[in-house]
């Protein structure tokens, strides 16, 4: 359990860390608004995404420690695969333009 300040409130929850957390486990963003005088975040009830989970803890294991913008990417990307652009045709073949890369 966290600790929590001399005002009562719990030290080291930052928005920040909610949303990553949020993100590795392959679970909807949370939706933040302003509203003036405070913030209202929004949490939408969402599964977790067991392959998407795997694939984090896999790159972590392989020494890549994806960041929060790297999640949020990749989030969106799953979520509107209309985002991602497809290969051109023939473009398999083509030699690579670095040396050394594939």
């Amino acid at each position: 359990m966290p600790s929590l300040a001399a005002s009562g409130q719990p030290q080291h929850l930052g928005v920040r860390r909610m949303y990553q957390a949020l993100l590795i486990e392959g679970k909807e963003p949370p939706q933040i608004l302003d509203e003036g005088e405070a913030v209202r975040v929004i949490f939408r009830a969402s599964e977790l995404s067991v392959p998407f989970r795997m694939f984090v803890a896999d790159e972590a294991n392989r020494g890549r420690i994806l960041s929060l913008e790297h999640l949020m990417i990749v989030q969106h990307l799953l979520r509107h695969p209309r985002s991602i652009p497809q290969p051109l045709p023939g473009l398999h073949n083509r030699p690579s333009p670095m040396p050394g890369k594939p």
